[in-house]
């Protein structure tokens, strides 16, 4: 099932709606199955169906253990370590390199 943008002039199927149809949902059996739709029919549609189909975030995400923090900030701090020891050895050659006397 896939939805589809209409060019031809078709009426919304909506039975108290009487305006031209902008999307179709197109089944993949006839063209005279696919259910066609007006943009305010289907936003109507859509607004309906987030009030019912709303993903919800699982309940283990939101309560993490204290374990799983704290070595999360553990491994934040050997990170910023290791960061700043690669930092620390780009600047000691760059030094020596400038300190070395060019040859000629």
């Amino acid at each position: 099932m896939k939805i589809e943008r209409l060019k031809s002039l078709v009426k919304c199927d909506i039975a108290s709606c009487r305006r031209k149809a902008d999307y179709t949902i197109v089944s993949g059996v006839s063209v005279s199955q696919n259910i066609n739709l007006c943009h305010d029919c289907a936003v109507e549609i859509y607004e309906s169906l987030g009030r019912i189909l709303v993903p919800k975030s699982p309940h283990n995400m939101l309560n993490k253990s204290e374990s799983t923090i704290k070595e999360s900030e553990s491994e934040r701090a050997s990170d910023v370590r290791e960061n700043g020891k690669k930092a620390a050895a780009a600047k000691n050659v760059k030094k020596t390199a400038s300190k070395q006397p060019e040859e000629r």
